[in-house]
């Protein structure tokens, strides 16, 4: 997990009401716990009796035991602090993120009849489904559709937000032969999208339409989770948006230019 992620996942954690102070504590105490486990899986650990020796408890210089003592305090005081104001820019960040207006834009529409519809998750509160272009015989409105069960109505899905987000590339021909995979028929690579506040749903490349392959509901984060190309198990290939649930089920979303405020009635 990136750094980004831990902060953003820490100040989740948090309470509503939690101050600058506890952020700081707590982020301070993540990065403490991992510097330590990760010198102890290194092997960079010493005997108490090795500081005793470092300290020279046992030489009878104490005054020079208590400069010693007091310059290493020091030390690590300018060092604490230094950690401490990078952390807490972070999490500022990572709050101001978490807090960020909603850019998730919609159509208040559900899909054409004569649709193909491919399900791609469902639960108590959403059913969401995929429709492609169609073929000769039928030409669909493409897009990522979701039912919202309390309101009843449908949504499709024109942008998502990038926070949170990884984006991935088509895997190279050495990573599918070493993995004894099939090459892909096609190209992508979205990573470029990264730089983006929001994204245009579904993900598209060289013609092609992308949905999601597998969904999860965190409640911890209060998200949907979209996996795409998730298959491949090649580190880098794999693509993951997240949708708050907040903002998913809100009904003062963005709607996107020239969409019809139409319910519909359940699809269940």
């Amino acid at each position: 997990m990136k750094t980004k992620e831990k902060v953003i996942e820490a100040a989740h954690d948090l309470p509503e009401d939690a101050s600058i102070e506890d952020a700081m504590e707590r982020l301070f105490l993540i990065s403490k716990i991992e510097k330590g486990i990760e010198q102890a899986d290194s092997g960079q650990t010493i005997s108490h009796a090795q500081v005793r020796e470092k300290l020279k408890l046992k030489t009878g210089e104490p005054s020079m035991v208590r400069r010693s003592v007091r310059g290493k305090k020091m030390k690590w005081s300018n060092a604490i602090l230094t950690a401490l104001v990078v952390l807490c820019a972070l999490w500022c960040s990572a709050r101001n993120e978490t807090n960020s207006p909603a850019i998730l834009a919609y159509t208040n529409m559900p899909p054409a009849e004569g649709d193909k519809q491919w399900p791609l998750h469902e639960d108590e509160m959403v059913k969401m489904v995929a429709v492609g272009y169609g073929d000769a015989t039928h030409q669909s409105n493409p897009g990522f559709y979701v039912f919202r069960k309390k309101t009843k109505d449908w949504i499709r899905i024109d942008k998502v937000p990038t926070r949170g987000a990884t984006f991935g590339r088509s895997p190279t021909m050495a990573e599918v032969k070493a993995e004894g995979k099939t090459p892909a028929s096609i190209g992508w690579d979205f990573r470029s999208l990264a730089e983006k506040p929001e994204v245009d749903f579904p993900l598209k490349a060289a013609g092609f339409l992308f949905f999601p392959d597998k969904m999860e509901r965190n409640e911890k984060q209060k998200v949907y989770v979209l996996h795409f190309n998730s298959g491949w198990e090649i580190k880098g290939v794999e693509t993951i948006l997240r949708l708050r649930i907040d903002e998913l089920m809100k009904t003062d979303l963005e709607q996107s230019p020239g969409g019809d405020s139409l319910k519909a009635a359940s699809q269940e």
